[in-house]
């Protein structure tokens, strides 16, 4: 029995054979040109997802079909493992300080993952995750946090594990705008 979620679609376009339509890398440079305007925007929400490690603190915006994504993630105590796990939607990450280490796997077939790459992400450093079966563990180094922009597109409608019944909180205000002042900083003020 054949698993939909591994299958790749390929189009033919220009000549050139793509796997996919979505290119999660343009649309994060689109948005990250607006992010000074995108910062003004008052209408911020907040979840602090502390289900698995690392712990992360989000800060989001909707934005057309888009999810606008502001992250801390935060050193995982020693002794713990990062969590391995697909994302339920498309997504692009850009590291904007620090650096974290990132384990990348592919679901071959129900509940059985291969391990395809392991990289070292810096700052300024960006990749995609397109694909529902494409996993991944993140571990920030050096003990430091990482503040990192992630776009996230429409839902695959797939469930991840770990997540089932774990109620997420919000940020206290007083946080959130502590982070957005960080990413205005590091969005505005360092590119002016």
């Amino acid at each position: 029995q054949s698993n939909p979620r591994i299958v790749l679609e390929v189009r033919k376009k220009n000549g050139l054979l793509y796997l996919h339509e979505d290119n999660m890398l343009k649309t994060l440079l689109e948005i990250e040109e607006q992010m000074p305007n995108f910062l003004k925007i008052e209408s911020w929400r907040s979840l602090y997802i502390d289900y698995d490690y690392p712990y992360v603190e989000r800060v989001y915006l909707d934005w057309e079909e888009y999810r606008i994504n502001l992250h801390i993630i935060h050193p995982i105590p020693e002794g713990q493992v990062p969590y391995y796990h697909p994302h339920p939607w498309p997504s692009a990450c850009r590291i904007l300080r620090n650096a974290y280490r990132m384990r990348l796997g592919l679901e071959v077939e129900p509940d059985h993952v291969v391990d395809v790459s392991n990289l070292v992400m810096s700052r300024n450093s960006a990749y995609e995750m397109v694909f529902p079966n494409t996993w991944h563990a993140i571990e920030p180094l050096n003990n430091v946090n990482v503040p990192s922009l992630m776009i996230t597109g429409k839902p695959y409608g797939i469930v991840i594990p770990n997540q089932a019944g774990h109620q997420l909180k919000e940020l206290s205000q007083e946080r959130v705008e502590s982070i957005l002042e960080l990413f205005r900083y590091l969005y505005v003020s360092e590119t002016e």
